[in-house]
C-alpha cells in the first residue's frame, strides 16, 4: 500500500488531510521556509482529533541544518516534548559544518525523544555525500524524506529509486519535494517508494483542501 502524507500547519488543516484519506500528517509551521518546530499545544490538538499517524517537525530555525549548543538545547526539550504528547515520530534533520550528516545528534535527539521513531527530512539532500548519510543513519531513525539528493523529487526520481532499491529493507522512504497530482503516478513507478509527502499539492488559496488530499490518495488507491 501506498502512502500520502500532508503537512499541516493547524487543526482545520489535520482534519482536512485525514478527511480526505491521507494516512499521516507532518504537524509544523513557516512553510515558505521549509516546515519549523509547531506550537506544542497546536500538536496535542491535533493529536486529540486524529486517528492516522502524526509527524512533527523539529527545527528551531530555518538558517541551516548546522545547530549552535543552544539550539540543540532547545532542540532535545522539543523532542522530548513531542514524546511526551505522543506524536507518531519526529522530524528532524542536522549537518556538521563539513555538511555530513550528523549522526551523533540524531542519536542524542531520539535518546531525549525516549526512542521514538524518527524521520530525518531533507537536510539529507543538502548533504555533501547522501548515500554515505544513509548509512551513517541506519539503526537511527527509520523513515527518510527526501527529494533523492536534489532540489526537487523530479530531478531526483532516479536517484530516490536507487535508494529506495539499495535501502527500501533499512527505512522507508517518502518522495518530498515538488509531488504533485500529475507527476505522482509517474513518482511512483520510478522511485517505488512507500509514502508521498505534499504540501502545495494539497492546498487551494494555500490553505489544505480535503477535495486536493481526496485526488491525491485516489491515484494512489489507484496505482495498488
Amino acid at each position: 500500500m501506498y502512502r500520502l502524507e500532508v503537512i499541516a500547519t493547524n487543526l482545520a488543516e489535520a482534519v482536512a488531510a485525514q478527511t480526505g484519506g491521507a494516512h499521516s500528517v507532518e504537524v509544523c509551521v513557516d512553510l515558505a521556509v521549509g516546515g519549523l518546530t509547531p506550537p506544542l499545544d497546536t500538536v496535542h490538538a491535533i493529536r486529540d482529533a486524529l486517528s492516522i499517524d502524526i509527524n512533527m517537525m523539529v527545527r528551531p530555525h530555518a538558517e541551516n541544518f548546522y545547530y549552535s549548543p543552544h539550539d540543540i538545547d532547545l532542540i532535545l526539550q522539543q523532542a522530548e516534548a513531542a514524546a511526551s504528547i505522543g506524536v507518531t515520530s519526529i522530524v528532524f534533520g542536522a549537518l556538521t559544518s563539513n555538511r555530513e550528516v550528523d549522526a551523533a545528534l540524531v542519536q542524542q535527539v531520539k535518546t531525549a525523544a525516549g526512542g521514538l521513531r524518527l524521520t530525518f527530512h531533507r537536510a539529507l539532500d543538502e548533504a555533501v555525500n547522501p548515500t554515505q548519510g544513509i548509512l551513517a543513519l541506519r539503526g537511527q531513525a527509520e523513515r527518510l524524506l527526501c527529494s533523492g539528493g536534489a532540489p526537487d523529487i523530479w530531478q531526483g526520481r532516479e536517484q530516490m529509486g536507487r535508494w529506495v532499491r539499495q535501502f527500501g529493507d533499512q527505512f522507508t522512504f517518502a518522495c518530498a519535494g515538488g509531488v504533485t497530482l500529475a507527476n505522482l503516478p509517474e513518482l511512483v513507478r520510478i522511485t517505488g517508494a512507500p509514502e508521498y509527502h505534499v504540501g502545495s499539492a494539497a492546498r487551494a488559496q494555500g490553505v489544505v483542501k480535503v477535495e486536493n488530499v481526496r485526488a491525491l490518495a485516489a491515484v494512489l488507491q489507484h496505482i495498488e
